[in-house]
């Protein structure tokens, strides 16, 4: 296996090898109803927009369907579909006021598509990559299975970034003799919800600037913000350090399924060493026989807005009740509220208890149904004592509140029942 964060082994072993850990979630929810078929499930795990209140507006299936009617389907320019470049491109225009080369606009299957090659392309035995802890999972499997190196920087309670901790990891990955190349930017972040300051967003700039590094931008959550919060995109604050930011149809215009991703490439210039990461990953996209055949009717939709006060007042209410239904409970801490996306990450202090992240979801989908994510998939460390999120001692899990406000409280409930039966040693943790 891989050596990673450092020299030392990241959260993954033979039994769950290389895989998405917040899938395994999945397989104990249905191990679970097998056991049990009176058993309601009630899914708090995934951030996968579907139903009556979160699914695919009536309107993107519509032009999804009538554009489909019209294909042919023959295969697309391997680049991607033009109009869906040019809409990417006036899109960028809209949020930023700046217009990117159509050249440096680039498509995807989805925005993990950009996570899986561009990791793939940088990473080695000897290179490193500064990551957000906690973060999305799918960039420590890509390290893990590239054999690269995985470095943490923690966040402040706030959830802003902690640039000393990041300073520390790049003094330590220097000693090391590895060799950083990226900064990954999660912003808004995933689990927390958080979005960054205009000052963080420019210490860390500062840092991709003093030590040669791109930054990878992952903004899919961008238009998702609610109750008047308003992320900013980091490509507006420079000019001078490559940024590839990403962004898909998969949130923001709730067509999870739908696999149509995106990536900027900003302030690349001509000549500069940065240049070789964009032509491997033109290379990648010349490569493919063909895009994702979805790209068809994508181009009309994103230049729509229209869903978007919707999706955010649903979203904010379902933050308020989560916040109502597990305020109170002995031992829960809540983090900062989030500003966007659609999840809330969630500490347990259960004192002398010998219970670990996913210990407490098993036991809670096992006697429950209510299915969290365990807050160990958003990390490659156990506890990392720089993350203000992960003090030393307590478990975490992200609750994603996609469901009824009413079955959000009814979820609370079951969590405070369940943490009650934990603390009197009437709950059997699997193993």
């Amino acid at each position: 296996m891989p050596i990673s964060a450092h020299g030392k082994k990241p959260f993954v072993n033979d039994r769950h090898g290389r895989e998405y850990l917040l899938r395994r979630v999945e397989v104990w929810a249905d191990e679970a109803k097998e056991k049990n078929p009176n058993l309601e499930i009630i899914k708090l795990n995934l951030g996968n927009l579907s139903g009556p209140v979160f699914g695919a507006p009536k309107d993107f299936t519509s032009i999804l369907a009538e554009s489909i009617k019209k294909w042919d389907g023959s295969y697309f320019p391997s680049r991607g579909h033009g109009p869906l470049i040019q809409a990417i491109a006036d899109k960028q225009e809209r949020e930023t006021g700046k217009r990117p080369e159509d050249d440096f606009v680039l498509t995807g299957d989805g925005g993990s598509w950009f996570i899986e090659k561009i990791i793939g392309q940088t990473m080695d035995s000897r290179s490193g990559i500064l990551l957000p802890d906690p973060g999305y999972p799918l960039y420590m499997t890509e390290v893990v299975k590239n054999g690269g190196h995985a470095f943490m920087y923690g966040a402040d309670k706030d959830g802003n970034p902690d640039i000393a901790h990041m300073r520390d990891l790049i003094r330590e990955a220097n000693a090391e003799g590895i060799r950083l190349k990226c900064l990954v930017v999660i912003n808004p972040n995933n689990p927390t919800g958080a979005i960054y300051s205009k000052k963080s967003l420019l210490e860390l700039l500062e840092v991709a600037r003093e030590n040669n590094l791109f930054v990878l931008a992952d903004e899919v959550y961008y238009l998702t913000r609610f109750g008047g919060n308003q992320p900013i995109h980091i490509s507006t604050l420079a000019d001078d350090v490559p940024i590839i930011q990403m962004g898909s149809l998969s949130k923001e215009y709730q067509l999870c399924g739908s696999r149509v991703g995106w990536g900027i490439c900003e302030n690349f210039k001509k000549g500069t060493p940065v240049m070789d990461i964009y032509k491997r990953l033109e290379n990648d996209q010349m490569g493919r026989l063909s895009p994702n055949g979805l790209q068809i009717g994508a181009a009309e939709i994103i230049k729509k807005e229209n869903h978007l006060p919707h999706l955010r007042e649903q979203t904010r209410l379902r933050q308020e009740a989560t916040k109502k239904a597990l305020s109170g409970i002995d031992g829960i801490i809540l983090g900062p509220d989030p500003g966007a996306a659609f999840y809330r990450w969630v500490g347990l202090d259960l004192g002398d208890q010998k219970v670990t992240d996913i210990g407490f979801v098993k036991s809670l989908i096992y006697e429950t149904g209510v299915v969290c994510a365990p807050g160990i998939g958003f990390t490659l460390h156990r506890k990392n004592p720089r993350a203000e999120c992960f003090s030393p001692g307590k478990i975490y899990f992200r609750v994603t509140p996609l469901v009824s406000e009413e079955t959000i409280m009814r979820a609370g409930g079951i969590i405070r029942e369940h943490v009650e039966n934990l603390r009197r040693g009437k709950v059997r943790i699997p193993k």
